[in-house]
């Protein structure tokens, strides 16, 4: 399994800012799934975002 993200964020002013992430995952699991000797291949990537907003009083 091999993953990777990268986030940024940027400062609006009067103590708010604004953050945004990406990330992915990649991973593949092999195996004899079949009672015929037939492998199967399953593909499990994933992506996720994410978006926040930072407020200081």
């Amino acid at each position: 399994m091999r993953g990777w993200g990268v986030s940024a964020g940027y400062d609006l002013g009067g103590g708010m800012s604004v953050l945004a992430g990406y990330g992915r995952s990649e991973a593949t699991a092999r195996g004899d799934f079949n009672s015929n000797g037939i492998g199967n291949k399953i593909n499990l990537d994933s992506e996720s975002f994410s978006l926040g907003l930072s407020m200081v009083f």
